[in-house]
């Protein structure tokens, strides 16, 4: 099986101090792990958001990368056979495992049973385990052993084989644990266990319990006992309680309490013939209870910079069936076995474990745990008071910023600032000038004081920052020089254009020797004076100066830079109004617009001249909307104290046609007659006509003074229909319909006749009624008074009878 290797390799970049990455550091490897085989290919990219980086690289002892102002860099290899470079690290497969065992392993007899594994890398990833079929007799990890480079390991697993192994299958088993998951394995072919011993099928030896775990101090009794029937005694040889039965083929070893750690009970059965004697190990663990277990871990660990825990075990016994383990939490960080430890006795075993504290790891608990795996079932337990992890970020110096020259009597500000310190929360500042505490400040969230101070005199002041962190401490100084500076005055005029003018840069006070007051115009030196001399600047009074900006500057060189005062003011030239718009002899607009929506003046003068439209020699509203009546001649007048400038524009008002001729309306013709009709619209600019009507062979069209005329010649039956008037500009259009109707000339004559025919039955009737009316007509009449005729009583007139009295018409 070829072998595989693990490369984690660490980026450099030019601003890299020498330990661990930092949050500060920012590097960032992509993928960070990587699982490579031996001879494969492999590429892996480091880079950094910082901004301030000088480059960025790879040192490796194969395929280096160097990449100037550069925040990236890959590391490839096409083939990667190289086994040692430069902050790599390779997990090379083992080449080989291979199980070990004496050529004859006598029952009851301890023998070392050597898992050797060849070529492998690195050791504190490899466990070593030794199985029987399934069961896990022992293991051996390298989690203390920090070799890089491949090497051969070689460990011991002592075994007491029983009758019962006779067959059993043993392998040695080899594993690196690379990271999560499964780990990758290699085995030895199985070895199959054939013991022999003293004690043979023929000697029938029979220990009950064949195996005793017994904690050192407590009582134990064992029974040895045979089947056969030649036996001349039976006993126990040990150290402490042996036992001799003559004539009896039983025989119990019994101690009260049993203190000494070489007892090694042998069981013996002495018979009259071969074989005579019989003499089987009984298979006995003393144990003792670890006294103590404890966990030391150094006083400050450092984040990103490997430290190692060490799990300290007191007075335990046996070692070969003790585990050490380190545990985050729940997690199982590291286990130590002592397989190939055959020492009887107890011992103290300390073991350490590397840890690579980070910042999630502040808080947690790390315990460590003494296991002693007697036999089948859950071990033993025995654990270390919990250690809290809290872990610390304290390598940068503080960061001191504070200018070096500072004005007397003036607030400067001062700040102490240390980066990449964790925990932040537990960092001390204090911030010290010319050793008085100025400020003190500890617990906080960002690790920085930014005080503000003054100076009293000019003397030279030491400032001092001081961080801690726990029980380390860090510290920065820094020299500030004071001074003072007056402040500096300009002073300039309105000049009118043309004219002369003077700006003058004066300074308020005693001014130091050293100092220089100097004028600038738009940034650039035009005249400087020493010795609280003021600074003249004479100059022609010219349009373009105008809002140029002037600067008075007062200089201090001290003695390890200089420091500038200035005070800044605006020339003024006075100069009468100009236009710059360009304006047209005319201008088309449209009613319902307005003057400033096309006109955007645009004027310079000094003072600002006042811009107004006028009309008529009146002044014109510029936003009013324009009506029809409201085309004419406009001028457009700045004006300021020192003149005024006139711009003329003649303005045309348009607006969209309005038909006001022919009349909408039906008209009959006469077939034979013909029909003119004429179609006019007011509108601006003038409209174009056009008609619309039916194709006609004798219909004329014709414009002339803004009257388009339609003419029919000679009416027939194709003329009737609607005849439109299109009348359109540039604003809009309008359209008026006349309808034709086409009548035929007979039609007059026959209305005409029946026309008279009425006429003449009306007047015979108005005949014949006055006629009857003259000859049937009533009325009024009055009655006189008459005298009563005698001759009948009745009235008569005069003395007439009343049928002789007159009726007059009233």
């Amino acid at each position: 099986m070829e072998p595989a290797t693990l490369l984690v390799c660490v980026g450099l970049l030019l601003f890299n101090s020498e330990r661990a990455a930092s949050a500060g550091c920012d590097v960032n490897i992509d993928p960070s792990r990587v699982v490579v085989r031996f001879g494969d290919p492999v590429t892996v990219n480091c880079s950094t958001t910082r901004e301030d980086v000088m480059g960025a690289g790879w040192e490796a002892s194969v395929n280096p990368v160097n990449k100037l102002n550069s925040a990236t860099a890959v590391w490839n290899v096409s083939s990667l056979t190289q086994k040692q470079y430069c902050l790599c690290l390779f997990a090379e497969y083992p080449e080989s495992v291979s199980l070990i065992a004496p050529e004859f392993m006598k029952i009851g007899v301890e023998s070392n049973i050597t898992c050797q594994v060849l070529d492998v890398a690195p050791a504190r990833y490899l466990s070593v385990k030794l199985y029987k079929g399934d069961e896990e007799l022992g293991n051996r990890s390298f989690t203390h052993d920090s070799t890089r480079f491949p090497v051969n390991a070689s460990v011991p697993f002592p075994v007491t084989p029983t009758r019962a192994d006779n067959g059993s299958e043993y392998t040695c088993v080899a594993e690196l644990q690379l990271g999560p998951g499964e780990p990758i394995q290699n085995s030895s072919l199985p070895f199959r266990m054939l013991p022999i011993g003293a004690a043979s099928a023929g000697c029938d030896v029979n220990i009950d319990p064949s195996r005793v775990v017994v904690r050192f101090g407590d009582p134990v009794t064992v029974n040895c006992s045979t089947t056969r029937e030649d036996v001349l005694g039976a006993g126990w040889e040990a150290s402490v309680n042996p036992v001799n039965k003559l004539n009896s083929a039983t025989a119990v070893w019994n101690v009260s309490s049993l203190t000494v750690w070489d007892a090694e009970p042998k069981c013996y059965i002495n018979c009259r013939s071969e074989p005579r004697q019989c003499v089987e190990k009984l298979d006995l663990v003393i144990y003792k209870f670890p006294e103590s277990v404890s966990l030391i871990a150094p006083e400050f660990m450092k984040i990103g910079v490997e430290s190692n825990i060490t799990c300290q075990v007191l007075d335990v016994a046996p070692a070969r069936y003790l585990s050490v383990k380190l545990y985050k939490g729940d997690e199982e960080l590291g286990n130590r076995s002592f397989t190939h430890d055959s020492t009887r006795f107890p011992v103290n075993a300390s073991v350490p474990f590397p840890v690579t504290p980070t910042r999630a790891d502040n808080g947690s608990e790390y315990t460590c745990v003494a296991e002693l795996q007697l036999g089948p079932g859950e071990p033993i337990q025995n654990s270390s008071l919990p250690f809290r992890m809290l872990p610390i970020d304290f390598e940068e110096q503080p960061i001191l910023t504070v200018s070096e020259n500072v004005e007397v009597n003036q607030t400067s500000t001062v700040r102490c600032e240390l980066k990449n310190a964790f925990p932040a929360e537990e960092v001390q500042a204090k911030l010290l000038i010319n050793n008085k505490i100025h400020t003190e400040r500890s617990n906080m969230d960002n690790v920085y004081v930014e005080e503000s101070f003054t100076l009293d005199s000019a003397e030279p002041a030491m400032i001092e920052c001081h961080v801690s962190l726990r029980s380390l401490s860090k510290s920065t100084n820094k020299t500030i020089q004071g001074y003072v500076l007056p402040e500096p005055t300009v002073h300039t005029e309105a000049v009118l254009v043309n004219h002369t003018g003077i700006v003058t840069c004066s300074v308020n006070g005693s001014v130091p020797e050293t100092a220089t007051q100097r004028l600038l115009l738009n940034g650039f030196p035009v005249n400087e004076s020493h010795n609280s001399a003021p600074a003249q600047y004479v100059f022609k009074a010219e349009k373009e100066l105008n809002g140029k900006v002037i600067t008075c500057e007062t200089e201090l060189n001290l003695a390890a830079a200089s420091v500038k005062k200035n005070q800044s003011a605006t020339l003024s030239v006075l100069y009468p109004p100009t236009i710059k718009t360009r304006f047209p002899a005319s201008k088309d607009l449209k009613e319902g617009e307005k003057l400033s929506s096309h006109f955007d003046c645009e004027a310079e003068g000094n003072p600002p001249p006042k811009t107004v439209w006028l009309k008529d020699s009146k002044e014109f509203d510029s936003s009013k909307i324009l009506m029809r009546g409201d085309g004419g001649v406009y001028q457009l007048k700045t004006v300021n104290k020192l003149g005024s400038a006139t711009a003329t524009v003649t303005v045309t008002v348009g607006y969209e046609p309005s038909v006001i001729n022919p009349a909408e309306e039906s008209v009959p013709v006469v077939k034979g007659d013909s029909v003119v009709f004429n179609c006019t619209a007011e509108a601006i600019p003038s409209p174009t006509y056009t008609w619309k009507h039916p194709e006609a062979d004798n219909v004329n069209t014709t414009t002339r003074d803004n009257v388009s005329t339609l003419t029919i010649t000679g009416v027939s039956s194709s003329n009737e229909g609607v005849y439109e008037c299109h009348a359109w500009n540039i604003h809009g259009n309008s359209t008026r319909k006349v309808t034709v109707i086409v009548i035929d000339y007979l039609l007059p004559l026959i209305a005409g006749v029946a026309a008279l025919f009425v006429l003449l039955i009306l007047i015979l009737i108005i005949v014949l009624y006055r006629m009857y009316y003259k000859r049937h007509k009533t009325g009024e009449y009055s009655l006189k008074a008459g005298k009563p005729s005698s001759a009948n009583g009745s009235m008569g007139h005069n003395g007439k009878g009343a049928e002789e009295i007159p009726l007059t018409p009233i």
